[in-house]
């Protein structure tokens, strides 16, 4: 859910509110406390800490369809981190 979350922030701050710099911060600040949230379940961190990568060097003016593709790329990682958490338990 963490994921998703910022996923909905970060796709916004980029496309409808990209002249806005206030939702480019919130973007930074949601996933840098996501990558805190992921200290409580480690396999989450490099996953968040991906996120947080991609919420830092994206920038607004990307075709949708490339903003698209990084989106896939780092759901596929949290769904990886989340199956290697559930079957090592």
């Amino acid at each position: 859910a963490t994921y998703f979350v910022g996923s909905v922030i970060h796709v916004k701050s980029l496309i409808r509110e990209s002249d806005d710099p206030r939702w480019r911060r919130a973007n930074i600040t949601f996933h840098v406390a996501a990558l805190a949230w992921g200290l409580a379940a480690p396999v989450l961190l490099l996953p968040f800490l991906a996120a947080l990568a991609r919420s830092m060097a994206m920038r607004p003016g990307l075709r949708p369809g490339v903003i698209g593709v990084v989106e896939i790329v780092i759901s596929l990682l949290v769904l990886t981190a989340v199956l290697v958490a559930t079957t090592a338990a």
